[in-house]
């Protein structure tokens, strides 16, 4: 019934669907999103285990991957993760560029739709 009714929904904004989708790109945001996820859980156990109490781990969830990033730098030798944390910061910031890559022609197009249908 709610699937029925989604269905039915009008877009709040209309997607045009000449926007050219590149399954590389795509892929790659995947996979890059997938080591981002790892690398984040890594150094969630790493806050619980080397921390002096589960305070750092907490803020770590709390605050997701950006907390973590920043917990993890900030303790980086002190927990001897200095190569971990390199490679967390390389795919943080690979997927920004790749996020915007991919999802940026999309927005442009559905807003350029949408003043059209205006």
């Amino acid at each position: 019934m709610i699937i029925d009714i989604l269905a039915q929904a009008e877009p709040a904004m209309p997607v045009a669907p000449d926007v050219p989708m590149n399954p590389v790109m795509i892929g790659l945001l995947s996979l890059c999103s997938l080591g981002l996820l790892v690398t984040w859980v890594m150094v969630v156990v790493q806050a619980f285990k080397k921390g002096k109490g589960p305070l750092l781990g907490i803020l770590s969830l709390i605050f997701c991957i950006l907390g973590g990033l920043i917990i993890g730098w900030i303790k980086a030798k002190e927990w001897g993760i200095q190569k971990l944390m390199l490679i967390y910061t390389i795919l943080t910031l690979l997927y920004m560029v790749l996020y915007g890559a991919v999802v940026g022609p999309i927005i442009s197009a559905a807003m350029a739709a949408g003043a059209q249908a205006q």
